[in-house]
């Protein structure tokens, strides 16, 4: 199985796959499935950067709502996406603290926040005199560290392989189970039959990489499969851990689309997006974004940020025609998937992406989630 893309969804896939025939081995076998599972003789994800949620994922917010996309076509990939977060921040409590819970509050403000507000004082306490509206609690409302999620989920995949990737460390024969490798995939190749079957993907710099299974999950840059919206943010260093995420609302006051949301994280550290640009084709390559200072100058004001001393990020929203994602088998050729056009929402829907594509491979059906709204075909 080879893996187009180290985010979130990427990562998901690999950790799903070896979770998931690991169980199988442990069960032997699976009374509710009518086919024995596929055997996974190795996963590689390939990234540009070599690296897991280094780019799209790791720069995204990781806010999390559970029930605001009901009512829609994603409304049970959003749920079980928010309940397997919940399962993993459980699961890797002892080797990772990326996720909490939060509350969540849309605050109509009459210009900007001040800055005291976002260091020192309770959201509760003063909101700038427009008015509170409550958007969630505990029970619906996470946060998570998207980058710090991607790299514990990939060492899990990787022991749960075997130590190091391999099944068996005292044997140097034993093939690499689980692979990370820096590169680009330009060209996928098919067996010479009438079945058209994937057979290898082709690097930029000539390399050639065995594949059965292709998945393409790139986020921004799936570019046949979709759009996206560019959005700069600012990670405010605090020393005190706010409890609750913020929408503020100027309407209009701090110019269109300059409305901001606040992320707090479990390091005390404040996630802050705003003025997000018009939605176009990725035209920057991984890791290689250009970030606009007018951008960042217009958040930092915006908050009304006297200092320089905040990190500067962008994070690109992979959209795509009807607002609904991409997850399922390509049409006509054998062996390829695609995973992409999550929108906001990548974060929170990336686990219950990776566990129901993995469910795809493994027994040739997704049990965990009704693929069917997400299907390319949809588009023909």
């Amino acid at each position: 199985v080879v893996i187009a893309g180290g985010g979130i969804i990427g990562t998901s896939i690999a950790y799903y796959l070896m979770k998931l025939q690991l169980q199988n081995e442990l069960q032997k076998e699976n009374q509710s499935r009518d086919e024995i599972p596929k055997t996974i003789a190795t996963v590689t994800i390939i990234d540009p950067t070599g690296t897991v949620g280094s780019c799209a994922s790791g720069k995204a917010g990781g806010f999390l709502a559970k029930d605001w996309r009901d009512h829609t076509p994603t409304q049970q990939l959003h749920r079980y996406g928010f309940e397997l977060h919940q399962e993993l921040a459980t699961e890797f409590a002892s080797i990772s603290s990326s996720s909490t819970q939060l509350q969540t509050q849309s605050s109509r403000i009459p210009n900007k926040p001040p800055s005291k507000k976002l260091l020192h004082l309770d959201w509760d306490n003063d909101t700038g005199g427009g008015g509170v509206i409550s958007m969630g609690d505990e029970t619906t409302i996470a946060q998570v560290h998207p980058r710090k999620l991607c790299e514990t989920m990939w060492k899990q995949t990787e022991l749960i392989a075997g130590g190091n990737g391999r099944n068996n460390e005292e044997d140097d024969d034993e093939p690499q189970k689980v692979k990370l490798l820096k590169g680009r995939i330009v060209q996928a190749n098919t067996h010479n039959d009438n079945e058209k079957r994937v057979e290898s993907v082709e690097l930029e710099d000539g390399t050639i990489v065995p594949a059965d299974v292709l998945i393409i999950a790139c986020g921004p840059w799936t570019y046949e499969a979709n759009t996206c919206i560019k959005c700069h943010s600012i990670l405010v260093h605090n020393t005190v851990v706010q409890s609750q995420a913020i929408f503020f609302d100027s309407n209009g006051a701090i110019g269109e689309d300059g409305d901001l949301e606040v992320y707090p994280r479990l390091d005390g550290d404040l996630y802050v997006n705003g003025f997000q640009n018009e939605e176009g084709v990725c035209i920057e390559k991984p890791n290689e974004e250009v970030i606009e200072q007018d951008k960042i100058e217009l958040l930092r004001d915006a908050m009304d940020f006297v200092y320089k001393n905040n990190d500067q990020n962008i994070c690109y929203w992979p959209e795509t025609p009807d607002g609904i994602p991409i997850i399922g088998n390509i049409p006509n050729i054998n062996g390829v998937y695609v995973a992409a056009g999550h929108s906001v929402w990548g974060i929170l829907q990336g686990p219950s992406t990776g566990k129901a594509i993995a469910e795809l491979i493994l027994y040739g059906e997704s049990y965990c989630i009704d693929l069917t709204p997400f299907s390319l075909e949809r588009y023909y």
